[in-house]
């Protein structure tokens, strides 16, 4: 019979009050089990379909600062909620937020690989 041993505790974060308490319980779990939290937040841009190429353009400069400034106050909230030398990572998405985090949930720990049935 195999035992629960989590690598990986994946955390979705919109920086709410719900996320602070995920981030703690995440990292509870991660810490009984000697665990990594990824801490993720996706972030989806659709242009209005009025838009000329010029202001998509303009706004996809404007999203790629805002994904950098994410990736920072990403950084800062996650240090702010989780214990001192708690193992974790951080990843800024642009993608529709339940996909992203379907994916990163698929993603295989690190040092187990795919079957040949996938």
């Amino acid at each position: 019979m195999r035992t629960f041993q989590p690598q990986r505790i994946l955390c979705p974060v919109d920086f709410s009050q719900h996320s602070v308490a995920a981030l703690k319980i995440a990292a509870a779990i991660a810490g009984a089990f000697a665990a990594e939290v990824i801490v993720l937040h996706a972030q989806r841009f659709e242009p209005p379909l009025y838009f000329t190429a010029a202001q998509t353009r303009a706004l996809k400069t404007q999203l790629r600062r805002s994904v950098r400034a994410a990736r920072a106050y990403l950084a800062g909230f996650a240090q702010e909620h989780l214990p001192l030398g708690l193992s974790h990572s951080i990843r800024v998405v642009e993608a529709d937020p339940v996909q992203a985090i379907l994916a990163a949930a698929a993603e295989p720990a690190p040092g187990i690989g795919r079957s040949s049935n996938e």
